[in-house]
């Protein structure tokens, strides 16, 4: 999460940007497959990701709302006084999965994974349902990028883009990969390195061709997920303080961009920074784990007086 606030602060690098736009969300649905515990049927399921996924959805778009009037009012000039544009729009925008605050597009990507895993894959086809699905939709996203803008919805057009990393999680916890063994740790460190050197050379030298980019995507992508597998079977002990961001993940996903607007703000008009604001590397990284240090906080008052947001957790 401190890579995706980072990558969220305005610069001029775009390769970081890039790079952690193949490098990270890849790593995250295959966590989230990973981690899925199939539900018995439909109705437990949806009873379940009522609680943990649908009503924290809610919450934040409720939560980020004042933000995004202000930002619309202040940023593009959107009358506050028509009640279509300002109220209901987006409203009904965030009823049907697009999101005000929009990186909870993940939320809307992780529910469909999880009820395609729930009602596709449980029965002796379901390696071969899964390969099918995942090369149509590569196919499909490729296409929707061909196009060079949202084709139906920006989170049904980027789910497309990553239900197999989600899959490669779930059937990598069934056939028991990612086990950790103590003696291996020095293999994992390599790994580790290789992963993200490989991942860095291939953004690096990048030729902007199409369907070259469109593999590069999905090798990066492997990349990331063995990055962040090996890099965590570096770890003898998990911190508790990973823990609790874990649990609490929704909370930097959802406010992040409260914090990091309105410091471009402060910045641009009150210390007279030139518009648009673009931070160097070291001062993003800082910037980001100071927003993440904050959510964290956010997290544990959450997890006292506000479990509802967190999903119950």
């Amino acid at each position: 999460m401190v890579f995706v606030i980072f990558c969220h602060l305005p610069q001029q690098y775009n390769l970081i940007n890039f790079f952690g736009h193949y490098f990270l969300l890849s790593a995250l649905f295959f966590i989230s497959g990973y981690l899925h515990k199939v539900q018995p049927d439909i109705k437990t399921a949806l009873r379940k990701y009522w609680t943990t996924l649908i009503i924290p959805y809610l919450i934040f778009q409720v939560v980020f709302y004042p933000y995004w009037l202000a930002q619309q009012h202040f940023h593009f000039g959107q009358p506050l006084t028509d009640p279509w544009i300002s109220f209901l729009k987006p409203v009904l925008l965030s009823l049907v999965g697009v999101p005000l605050n929009g990186i909870m597009y993940y939320v809307v990507i992780l529910l469909f994974c999880k009820l395609f895993t729930d009602i596709c894959l449980q029965n002796k086809y379901r390696l071969t349902i899964a390969c099918i699905t995942s090369f149509v939709f590569i196919l499909i996203a490729a296409w929707i990028h061909y196009q060079q803008r949202v084709v139906i919805t920006y989170p049904i057009d980027h789910l497309f883009d990553n239900l197999q990393f989600f899959l490669m999680g779930y059937f990598a916890k069934e056939w028991g990969f990612c086990k950790q063994r103590k003696e291996d740790r020095n293999k994992y460190a390599l790994y580790t390195l290789l992963s993200l050197t490989a991942a860095l050379l291939i953004c690096y030298f990048e030729p902007f061709i199409f369907w070259v980019m469109r593999v590069n995507y999905e090798i990066v992508s492997v990349l990331g997920i063995m990055f962040i597998v090996n890099l965590s079977r570096c770890l003898l002990h998990t911190p508790d303080f990973i823990v609790t961001l874990s649990k609490g993940m929704f909370i930097p996903f959802g406010i992040h961009w409260m914090f990091i607007g309105p410091l471009n703000l402060v910045l641009e008009h009150f210390l007279h920074v030139p518009h648009p604001i673009f931070y160097p590397i070291p001062v993003a990284a800082v910037i980001a784990v100071i927003i993440m240090t904050c959510c964290y906080f956010v997290v544990l008052f959450c997890q006292k007086h506000f479990k509802a947001i967190l999903g119950g957790r």
